[in-house]
């Protein structure tokens, strides 16, 4: 999120899969990550971030419970939320 409240990346969950949104395109890579409340890494995909891209990854295999999921471009944390599933 920078200084204006925009968020570069949204989230969108359903059931069966997760999907990162890019707002805006960035100069660098981005990283996306899914974690389980242990802190174990689950899921981790690196792509550049041209606005309008959408990367899914299937959830359907995770068991209920909360996660956590990051996005980072070079360090710096663009998103960290968790969810439900």
């Amino acid at each position: 999120m920078d200084e204006s409240g925009f968020v570069p990346i949204s989230v969108i969950l359903h059931s069966e899969y997760l999907a990162f949104s890019m707002n805006q395109t960035l100069d660098s890579d981005v990283l996306l990550t899914v974690y389980d409340v242990a802190g174990r890494l689950l899921w981790s995909y690196k792509t550049n971030a041209q606005q309008g891209k959408v990367v899914e990854t299937s959830i359907s295999h995770f068991a209920s419970g909360m996660y956590i999921i990051q996005g980072t471009v070079d360090g710096h944390e663009l998103l960290n939320q968790k969810i439900i599933k």
